[in-house]
């Protein structure tokens, strides 16, 4: 397996929200965290955890820099949805795989204006 040499700075995007949600504390996780950890990965969401206690606040810090919660998003590229036989009954296989995730999850993508790119999904642990 090939593997990329371990990160020993944060990425731009973990320094983004840690500024944002400062003071909380801020866990990576997912994907995020395993390219951190060296690992080979593909574009896809940023995950951060937070505790419980601290999850409506951070909410309202992301909300307060003009991201909006919304439902998520799970689509693949638009060029790879039109070339599926039944896009829908993909993507609701893709959902049916977050079912115990998802309520206890929020997930705000950030506005195109915002110098950070996809994500968050903010997970309670």
């Amino acid at each position: 397996m090939f593997r990329n040499p371990r990160e020993v700075a944060p990425d731009a995007v973990s320094s983004a929200f840690s500024q944002i949600l400062k003071p909380l504390p801020v866990i990576s996780w997912g994907q995020l965290a395993m390219y951190h950890l060296g690992v080979p990965t593909g574009a896809g969401h940023h995950m951060f955890v937070v505790r419980d206690v601290h999850h409506q606040t951070a909410i309202q810090k992301l909300k307060d820099t003009g991201s909006i919660q919304a439902p998520p998003d799970r689509r693949a590229a638009p060029e790879i949805m039109e070339s599926l036989p039944d896009p829908q009954a993909v993507l609701d296989e893709i959902n049916k795989g977050y079912e115990c995730l998802d309520p206890y999850c929020t997930f705000i993508p950030v506005p195109a204006s915002s110098s950070v790119q996809r994500g968050p999904d903010l997970l309670n642990p």
